[in-house]
Formats: structure tokens, C-alpha cells, sequence
């Protein structure tokens, strides 16, 4: 693939004509560094991401944003109305929160919606321009909705780096991780100290994204052979388990133990999210609590111990939304609790944030432990950003952020989410304390 070179400051000027330009040549787009290529820094010919000034790192996590959903409408005058709230949506988050660093967690698009390939190209453009315009790096992983009819997890990542250019640190797993084009979005990214960090030196937090596939195969690679779409199996490939534990002992070679702390970043929860949501000593009574975000409804009365919209009830999670749930998600999540994986050596896992159920924005403790049993693992959902996929009105759109203080980055992390009406809601620390606030007897 031909590289599209397109400076920031191109970017960064908010023309509209360049970016669809871009998104018209995506097919042109980037194969994405291999996450195996270069185990200390694997970024070499873009910039160091780093805590700003006040030593402090904000992400927004912005996700669900099913572009080309005209919410039941297939009038092309109601699709592109719907597609633009959600680019105003995104380009209101960014200005209301300033981040140092955006997250898409997935379903960029419904792809069933699309036409073609330049249909999908198009609307990845859309909902990027934003964060492109302001400048801003950004990474991602795709959702279930992204592998489809004209596109799959690797060709949205090439339409991204079409459009984002070195502002995209999204990359794609090596040759035999993670199921092909539908699975690519497993890698890491370094969070340094400051610009003037040596390259390939120990960062300050790692940020860790898995690729949950799900979705169908596209027309052309139909495994029927006439177009018919097969289903593509809805958790991390089992072949993501060993290559966390091959990418932790690189580490630690070159950064020695124990390893920074990390978040992590997978568009389907695990299924110890829906464990956190029923299963006692988190839910159901502690878990959730809130049925309408709208402002009058917000009160401090219907507040849970662990407070939230919670109105996805009864989800599997991977492995669990559409087949039984048979601990398919167990591979990479025990690699990466395990004694070879990155938390193995007291190294924080600060949370999982999922997204996919777009009637859920709460965080709580989970079953999950890192730290050698030592930590409880906090499990977020981010919060449904964009006007497309199922929705209520009385669940509102926002983006979730977690801001993590250089001081404290082993102790805990900020989150709230940003409503799109402006409201700061549900801030809280998630700290040891914080998942202690229940008692597990």
C-alpha cells in the first residue's frame, strides 16, 4: 500500500476538501507498523504521546458512533442528517474536555448500512475529521459492526491512517495474531513523560487495545462462496493470549520489572462485566441504578454505590452475545493477568473499557484480579457517543474520560462522563478503596 503523506498542519486546518480527498484515496492507505516490529518503541517516525505540562494525561473515549444508521430510515437526506450529530457530537466532546489523546472504541459505522467500500471510507472520514482538525493522537479498536459487507477491522484502520495520518498510533497485529483483516487491532501504545523522553525508554503508562471481533465476513469473502455473509465469532482470537505474554517478556527486557501500568481497551466486554452487573457482592443492588439520564431524572436518590445507566440488562458479553458463553474471552484476559503477563510483578491494571452496550455507561469492581490476586480490576463501559445504533432518548449521548495524574499514575485514575449536554457526571476515583466500598463477605 502507498503511503498518503499529509502533514499535521494539514490536518490540523480544518479543510474538509482534504480530508475527503483523503478518504477517496483509501484504498491507498497504510498498512499499519506490525504491533511485533520494534518491542521498546514502536512508534519510531512519529511523536513520543506524553503527559502534558501539568503532568497529567486525559483521554476521551468516544465510541459507538454508527455512522450511516439513519435510525430506521434508508432516506440518503436522513442518513446524512443523523451522520452529522454525530460528527457535531465528537467535535462538541473535544471541545468541552481539551484531551491529550482520543480512544474510538469501535463501531465507527453499521456496516450492513453501507453500499461499498467508498460508502465506508466516507464515513470513517466523517467521524475522524473532528479529531483530526484539532490535532489531537488518537488510536482505536473496531467493533462488531465495523466487519461487514464492504469492510473489515484492517480496512478502517487504513481508512483512519488515510485520514489521521502520524496522529493515528492504531496498528495492526503481526502475521498470526488476532483472525486476520477482522481481528488486526491488538497492540500497545507508550504514554511517556514528556516529549523529551528517550525513545525506547520505560514510559509511564501503557495503553492496551484487543480487537473482539464479531460481526461478518464482507460479500466478497463470502465462505459460502455467492455472496452470502458467514458470522465471524464475537471475542479476542486465542492467539492474542500468547503474543501478550511474548510482548511482556520484550518488555521487561528492555524495561526491567515491574512493567509501567496499563488500561485497557476491547469494543465487547468480557463477560465480567455482566458478572459485575447480576452477580453479588457488585450487583445488582450496587451496580447501575440509574434508568433515564435526563437532567431531571439525574437525582442522588436512584444513585447506586457504583452509579450509572444501566438499562442493557442480561448481556453475555464475549463469547456470550450470540452462542453460549464457554470462557472464550479466558485466553487473553489470563495471559494478561497471569504470572507472564504485564500485571504479574505488581504493575496496575487501572481498568477494561468496553463499549457495544450502549444502554450501560457505569463502572464497577469485577471478579478480575491482577497484581498476583493483589488487585481487584475495575471494568467500565464508556458511554454511547453518536446519534446511530439502537438507542433512547432518555439515554442521552457522552463520551467517558479517565485522567491520570503522573504523581499517582500507580495508585488509581480519574473518570467522569462528559454529557453531550455538558454535564460532568459520575466522577469517582478507581482506586483500592474505590473497589472496597463494597464489602465482598
Amino acid at each position: 500500500m502507498l503511503l498518503a503523506l499529509t502533514s499535521v498542519a494539514t490536518l490540523i486546518c480544518g479543510c474538509t476538501a482534504t480530508l475527503a480527498a483523503l478518504a477517496s484515496h483509501a484504498s491507498h492507505a497504510p498498512q499499519t507498523v506490525l504491533s511485533s516490529s520494534l518491542p521498546a518503541d514502536p512508534y519510531p517516525t512519529q511523536p513520543l504521546v506524553h503527559f502534558n505540562p501539568s503532568q497529567r494525561f486525559k483521554i476521551i473515549v468516544v465510541t459507538d458512533t454508527h455512522l450511516l444508521d439513519g435510525n430506521g430510515s434508508s432516506k440518503p437526506e436522513d442518513i446524512a442528517r443523523v451522520n452529522a450529530m454525530s460528527q457535531r457530537a465528537v467535535r462538541t466532546y473535544i471541545r468541552d474536555e481539551g484531551p491529550d489523546y482520543v480512544v474510538h472504541l469501535g463501531d465507527f459505522v453499521s456496516g450492513e448500512f453501507a453500499h461499498s467500500e467508498l460508502n465506508v471510507s466516507r464515513a470513517v472520514t466523517q467521524i475522524l475529521e473532528p479529531i483530526a482538525e484539532a490535532g489531537i493522537p488518537l488510536s482505536s479498536t473496531k467493533g462488531n459492526h465495523g466487519n461487514d459487507k464492504y469492510s473489515t477491522h484492517l480496512s478502517i484502520s487504513q481508512y483512519e491512517h488515510a485520514v489521521a495520518g502520524p496522529l493515528s498510533y492504531t496498528r495492526q497485529a503481526p502475521p498470526g495474531v488476532g483472525g486476520g483483516d477482522v481481528g488486526t487491532d491488538n497492540y500497545w501504545v507508550p504514554i511517556h513523560a514528556n516529549a523529551s523522553s528517550p525513545r525506547g525508554s520505560r514510559p509511564e503508562l501503557i495503553l492496551w487495545f484487543f480487537d473482539s471481533r464479531g460481526g461478518k465476513t464482507t460479500i466478497a469473502n463470502s465462505p459460502y462462496g455467492n455472496g452470502t455473509q458467514g458470522d465471524i465469532e464475537d471475542w479476542v482470537h486465542p492467539t492474542v493470549g500468547p503474543w501478550i505474554e511474548a510482548e511482556t517478556r520484550k518488555l521487561t527486557h528492555a524495561w526491567g520489572e515491574p512493567l509501567p501500568p496499563s488500561i485497557v481497551f476491547t469494543h465487547i466486554p468480557a463477560h465480567a462485566f455482566a458478572q459485575a452487573q447480576t452477580d453479588k457482592p457488585y450487583g445488582p443492588s450496587h451496580v447501575g441504578g440509574i434508568t433515564s439520564e435526563n437532567e431531571g431524572n439525574f437525582t442522588v436518590v436512584n444513585r447506586t454505590t457504583y452509579p450509572g445507566l444501566n438499562a442493557d440488562v442480561g448481556f453475555g458479553g464475549q463469547g456470550g452475545e450470540y452462542t453460549n458463553y464457554k470462557r472464550q474471552d479466558r485466553v487473553y484476559l489470563d495471559a494478561f493477568l497471569g504470572k507472564d503477563g504485564p500485571t504479574a510483578k505488581g504493575s496496575r491494571l487501572h481498568a477494561i473499557v468496553s463499549g457495544h452496550e450502549h444502554g450501560n455507561d457505569w463502572c464497577s469492581p469485577s471478579q478480575l484480579r491482577a497484581q498476583n490476586g493483589e488487585q481487584i480490576v475495575p471494568v467500565c463501559f464508556a458511554k454511547h457517543s453518536g446519534f446511530g445504533g439502537y438507542d433512547e432518548t432518555w439515554w442521552a449521548q457522552g463520551a467517558r474520560v479517565f485522567t491520570f495524574d503522573r504523581d499517582n499514575i500507580d495508585k488509581g485514575v480519574g473518570t467522569h462522563v462528559r454529557f453531550l449536554s455538558g454535564e460532568k457526571r459520575y466522577a469517582t476515583e478507581l482506586t483500592d478503596k474505590w473497589t472496597k466500598l463494597v464489602s465482598r463477605s
